[in-house]
């Protein structure tokens, strides 16, 4: 795929100088809306702190047309769904729908945003849930640094203002103030509308008029948004935060979106920081295992800000060796020490990024409005004409003229507070190094051994068995330029004895990374020579190598993988590393009140040592396995017969089924042990806990035994029982426990199953003095279910929710082999798949109420609360 083969949208205006932008794509019977309003947390006036992210709240409460909740109740029975966010330039409310319904979904935008009619109570009822948020933050220790990172790095920009504002600012916003602030930002000229997806462009235009032609136009000026071309200083160099979470933490300056330098700078930022092919995560995390992770974040938009690297430490004590590590690479980068060829790759990633994007109606309007922010959405066809040019010396330069030393910023946050090196350069060079083999990998196409015809079946699918017993699945998408691949297996943390645990995880992802026949610098550069992206996902019942790419690099996505597959490495400087991340991972959760609370409470449902909460395994376990452990569990357990491969995609079936023999039917089959009996689960006889951790907020979980995949008909039921309990803003819980009382931010019900094991979670965030009329409500919501059953009507609106979400799967050719693979993997029929919908519409009230009886009684609950 490439630019030149990009169908581009087009533009019109109406009258009151409202914008839409519209992009048909008629791949998939779907659509994405996306109405933005030019107002975010960084355009707010002092005294309107959070406002922005308070209105996207109270849009949603009632309009002229809709009552009270009955928007998000009427797109879900239309099949679709409707979110918003807020961040530093705007808001955006965004609808996915099926294509028919492009009317209904203009008029829900169009009232969310002129004629909203939210009251004092809703005021209220808000103040309360924003503040929710506000500690629901602070309960995520990552994003908590993020915070502090942001209140830290800024002196004087509006970028210092937290999108959801303060609890002061949001405590004292009053109906009257919250009006005049939508009076003055909604309005036609400050707004714009993205349509993309299947439809028919006049026809959309004349239906954009007949809903926002009556949107008046205030006198007021309409905002233009424009950098400020300021990049300030921080007050300190170095800062030092005291939490018992280890972070270490390089602030950079960002240039704003629409700054001319702008590319250029971030693929400096590619080059130093981002992504594991980056400098910092090769010298910190592969080289000298000083830390588990290199993450980047952006705080910037239409401004000028700052980006921030935080690295996790693998343990304490390490803050100057990895801030001397920074150093060195950064001065690579100053003295132009930037390979020319790895800078090609960084622009081919960054181009196929973008090119993905074009595949996928919501992530295509996401595009088209962000590029309307910066100079206009035709911006957004060129973007590859604006990267390619970009040298090195044009990287070096923007790099010595932004990160100047005075303008960069080093934040420590530790239990307790130590000395850091001085952060500017010492100007000495960095150490010569050792280079990695630096041609590709190939992948010449094989002859297969024999021919294969596939099987079709209905909707365009069809199989195929190799000789070796591995299946094949392929879905045939002929208007889609990207091609989804997954290969699964049943093996899984299922399978593993109690010293065992985590083998399975660490010899699924100690083979993506290097082959006996090429090392993982060669593979990785061949991927993203091709655009190929590959990663391995362990689930609680199997094991998925996952992966998209665009259809003409389909033969070396399936030579990588079929390598990966047939000939892993498992080089011990890997292994020592996987387990060192792990660890760290698991000692890091330890710290997270939201993970704790979600182990404490499964782990009394199903026991401490059940294979079910064995996922990524102990800390104890996990050090005690060697690779020689490893590449016996993988010599024993994976052989071809027991993984099915799926491929998405528009090209020929049968070409597709040889292409992919000539990779996977090269070895044959041999005799695997299956797995023995699982253990039962072991639930805790005390079932309702309390853990007092001083948290800022309560999480709550309520949940018990739910029905296991083996049963295919009461799993759909109980599905459609989880969509109508808790499954988005249409909800019970959503409805009760966060919209009429307030108890929560955040509420939901979850089911999750394996083979022959189902369970059932509801869980809430509060505040620590609401947590037990929270539990004591979310209780009654569902005892009510178990007594009195549900609605038709709720019912109905779960159907047509379930099965308008099975369109935008579709959007996704990636998700769609994951989903036939696994599925393939654990037995079931490819057609299963298919037949989704025709299952979900076949169930009736009766049986939604005999299952909520069967699963949902006081008998089968255990809770716990985190405070």
């Amino acid at each position: 795929m490439t630019s030149s083969q990009l169908r581009r949208a087009s533009a019109g205006f109406l009258p009151n100088r409202f914008k839409y932008i519209l992009h048909q794509d008629a791949s998939n019977p779907v659509l994405c809306l996306q109405l933005f309003i030019r107002m975010g947390s960084a355009w707010e006036a002092a005294s309107e702190g959070g406002y922005s992210h308070f209105l996207e709240h109270l849009a949603f409460k009632s309009t002229r047309v809709f009552g009270y909740n009955e928007i998000s109740s009427h797109i879900s029975a239309l099949g679709g769904t409707l979110n918003a966010y807020t961040d530093f330039d705007c808001t955006c409310y965004y609808l996915l729908l099926p294509s028919e319904y492009l009317d209904e979904g203009l008029k829900v935008l169009s009232e969310l945003a002129i004629h909203p009619t939210f009251t004092l109570e809703d005021v209220k009822l808000e103040k309360d849930i924003i503040i929710e948020e506000m500690e629901q933050s602070k309960n995520d220790p990552e994003m908590d640094f993020l915070n502090f990172i942001q209140d830290s790095a800024f002196q004087n920009s509006p970028l210092r203002r937290p999108v959801l504002g303060t609890k002061a600012s949001v405590s004292k916003a009053g109906l009257k103030e919250l009006q005049a602030f939508h009076r003055k930002n909604y309005r036609p000229q400050n707004s714009f509308l993205v349509v993309v997806g299947d439809h028919e462009p006049e026809a959309t235009a004349a239906a954009i008029a007949k809903h926002f032609d009556s949107w008046a136009p205030q006198s007021a000026q309409t905002i233009i948004q424009r950098g400020n071309g300021i990049l300030e200083t921080p007050s300190q160099a170095t800062l030092w935060r005291k939490n018992q979470q280890e972070y270490l933490a390089w602030i950079l300056p960002e240039l704003g979106d629409p700054h001319p330098d702008g590319d250029a700078l971030m693929l400096a930022q590619r080059w130093l920081a981002i992504g594991p092919s980056s400098r910092l995560f090769k010298r910190i995390v592969q080289g000298e295992k000083l830390a588990s992770s290199v993450k980047v974040s952006s705080f910037s938009g239409v401004l000028d800000g700052v980006s921030s690297i935080v690295a996790s430490p693998l343990r304490p004590g390490l803050q100057n060796r990895l801030i001397s590590a920074f150093n060195d690479e950064l001065q690579r980068l100053l003295d132009g020490n930037i390979d020319p060829d790895e800078l090609e790759l960084i622009k081919r990633d960054v181009i196929n990024t973008w090119l993905f994007g074009f595949d996928g109606v919501e992530n295509l309007a996401g595009m088209l409005g962000a590029e309307e922010f910066i100079d206009g959405f035709e911006k957004l066809y060129d973007y590859e004409a604006q990267i390619l040019p970009l040298d090195v010396d044009e990287v070096v330069r923007v790099a010595r003229k932004y990160w100047l030393p005075e303008r960069r910023q080093v934040i420590h946050q530790s239990p307790k507070k130590s000395a850091l090196s001085p952060l500017p350069l010492s100007g000495r060079k960095p150490k010569p190094e050792a280079q990695e083999p630096e041609a590709p990998a190939r992948f010449p196409l094989p002859h297969p051994t024999r021919l294969y015809k596939t099987k079709a079946h209905p909707n365009l699918l069809y199989t195929a068995t190799f000789a070796n017993g591995l299946k094949f699945i392929y879905r045939h998408q002929p208007q889609r330029p990207v091609c989804g691949v997954a290969l699964s297996t049943s093996l899984s943390q299922l399978w593993e004895s109690p010293a065992q645990r985590g083998i399975n995880y660490l010899c699924s992802a100690g083979m993506m990374h290097a082959t006996l026949s090429h090392s993982h610098a060669q593979l990785m550069k061949t991927c993203r020579e091709h655009g190929v992206t590959l990663n391995v996902e362990p689930q609680p019942d199997c094991t998925i190598f996952r992966g998209k790419c665009f259809h003409s690099a389909l033969p070396v996505a399936l030579g990588v993988l079929a390598e990966i597959f047939w000939e892993p490495a498992f080089p011990d400087d890997h292994i020592r590393l996987l387990k060192n991340t792990t660890v760290d991972f698991l000692r890091r959760d330890k710290q997270n009140p939201v993970t704790q609370a979600f182990n404490r409470w499964f782990r009394s449902l199903v026991g401490p040592a059940s294979p079910y909460a064995g996922f990524p395994g102990g800390i104890k376990s996990l050090l005690s396995l060697k690779r020689q452990d490893i590449l016996s569990w993988y010599q024993t357990h994976y052989s071809p017969e027991r993984f099915s491969l799926a491929v998405v995609g528009p090209l020929p079936p049968d070409d597709v089924a040889n292409l992919a023999a000539s990779f996977f039917d090269v070895k044959p089959n041999f005799s695997a042990p299956e797995n023995g009996a699982i253990p039962p689960p072991k639930p805790s006889p005390v079932k309702n806990r309390i853990h007092r951790l001083g948290s800022c907020q309560a999480i709550i979980h309520l949940g018990g035994f739910a029905p296991p995949a083996r049963d295919k008909e009461e799993t759909t039921i109980f599905h459609i029982l989880s969509q109508i309990l808790g499954g988005d803003m249409d909800s019970r819980l959503f409805n009760l426990v966060r919209e009429k009382y307030g108890y929560a931010y955040q509420t939901g019900f979850e089911y999750n199953s394996t083979h022959e094991l189902g369970w059932w979670y509801a869980y809430s965030y509060s505040d620590p003095d609401d947590a037990k009329a929270c539990l004591q409500l979310t209780r009654e919501v569902i005892s009510d279910v178990c007594s009195n059953g549900v609605e038709e009507s709720e019912l109905l609106r779960a159907q047509n929710y379930l099965c308008g979400m099975n369109r935008f799967e579709a959007e996704s050719p990636s998700l769609q082999a994951l989903m036939l693979s696994s599925l393939g993997a654990l037995g079931y029929d490819p057609e299963y798949f298919l037949r989704r919908e025709e299952r979900i519409r076949a169930v009736t009230p009766a049986q939604i109420n005999d299952v909520a009886e069967k699963w949902l009684t006081s008998s089968n609950q255990w809770s716990h609360i985190l405070l």
